[in-house]
């Protein structure tokens, strides 16, 4: 076993591949990390990692036992398949747990130091002001630690499982390669984990086709763990946007958390916001003065429940909505939330989900879609691995 051990080792020494996996990440992070948040390319750089290991390395290294007489000679030992194969994954798990951890603690000090150098938000990517108050940074006191152990160790169990699945297909280290390369490719640039889609920019009206290739992603398993990081590393971003935006409006800190409260008590998650209604009921806010603004006709239950609730305001009983139009932090704020651009970049930044809802869709597809690719790769690659090649 020990013989063994050191043998792999060897074989890791020499693969071209260890040296990239450590490397292209690390490159990755730095590179794409100075114009994409960090909280949303960390996760990225994660899942890179992992797929790296896992195809070309240990994906790899079976491939190359497998065609040399090193599996005829463990026949003659003590030395099983089945804790090769064992070997094989411990070492490949404890390669990327390493990386991991120098990208992990790479991030951890940059975002601690003070140093401008990584984004925290996405002007870069548009002028429009609002996107100054949504943060991409790293919060670490704020990071859901159990999401994010759970969507580290969904990352790998999908990766290895592909990688098990393509290795029991693959007749040769070349085959297994290609086919590597190409999930790579479609990892980082076919599920806009690493650079933000054409329809968050408002663009996809003038590409055909494209929100069919928006749903590509969905094909690719480690997009799902991807995520769900993504979303343990965001604090709450949506939450903490719309309170800067009162906040910038000229409210007070806790006039704007206390409205904010509200609005997400009344419209619940971001991504089941009434956005049509709720962007028309805007626009006819605006157009509206402050004198008929709660005589309008409102098609949302939000503004509906701002017209009918009655406040005192300057000594009298008056609509809520009414208030928002007169006091110039509120009108605004309506006025920028509930537009295109924001519903577009808050559904991009962040997708929120309870994990194993059975009532909402979204929850459904991100937690049980990867659980079931899992069954299927280990149970056709079981079926169809072979330590010998015919």
């Amino acid at each position: 076993m020990w013989h063994y051990f050191k043998t792999l080792l060897k074989q890791y020494l020499k693969s071209p591949f260890t040296y990239i996996s450590i490397i292209f990440p690390i490159a990755f992070l730095f590179g794409l990390g100075q114009i994409v948040p960090i909280s949303y390319i960390y996760a990225t750089t994660v899942s890179i990692t992992i797929i790296m290991i896992a195809f070309f390395l240990f994906g790899g290294t079976i491939l190359e036992i497998r065609k040399t007489s090193m599996i005829k000679s463990m026949s003659l030992t003590n030395l099983s398949k089945t804790r090769v194969f064992s070997i094989n994954i411990l070492i490949s798990f404890l390669f990327t747990s390493i990386v991991i951890f120098i990208i992990t603690i790479l991030v951890f000090a940059f975002t601690l130091s003070g140093i401008d150098f990584l984004a925290t938000d996405w002007t870069f990517w548009s002028d429009q002001k609002f996107l100054s108050f949504l943060s991409g940074d790293i919060y670490w006191e704020d990071v859901k630690w159990g999401l994010y152990i759970y969507s580290l160790l969904l990352g790998i169990i999908l990766a290895y499982g592909l990688a098990f699945l393509l290795i029991s297909l693959s007749k040769s280290s070349t085959t297994l390669y290609l086919w590597s390369f190409f999930y790579l490719l479609l990892f980082i640039f076919g599920t806009y984990t690493s650079i933000p889609n054409f329809f968050v920019f408002g663009k996809s009206e003038d590409v055909p086709g494209i929100e069919f290739l928006l749903d590509l992603r969905y094909i690719a398993p480690n997009y799902y763990s991807n995520q769900t990081m993504t979303i343990a590393l965001s604090n709450d971003a949506t939450y903490n946007f719309v309170t800067d935006l009162l906040i910038d409006s000229g409210l007070k800190p806790e006039q704007a958390q206390f409205i904010t409260d509200h609005i997400f008590n009344s419209l619940g998650n971001v991504q089941n916001w009434d956005w049509d209604n709720l962007i028309t009921d805007a626009q006819t806010f605006t157009n509206a003065t402050r004198l008929n603004v709660a005589d309008q006709t409102y098609l949302s239950d939000f503004f509906n429940q701002l017209k009918d609730t009655e406040v005192t305001f300057l000594g009298n009983e008056t609509s809520l909505i009414t208030v928002f139009k007169n006091v110039e932090p509120l009108s605004n704020f309506l006025k920028t939330l509930f537009t295109e651009p924001v519903e577009r970049w808050l559904k991009f930044f962040i997708d929120p989900f309870v994990l194993f809802d059975i009532t909402n869709k979204t929850s459904i597809i991100y937690s049980f879609t990867p659980l079931i690719m899992v069954v299927i790769f280990l149970g056709i690659g079981v079926r169809r691995f072979e330590w010998s090649i015919r």
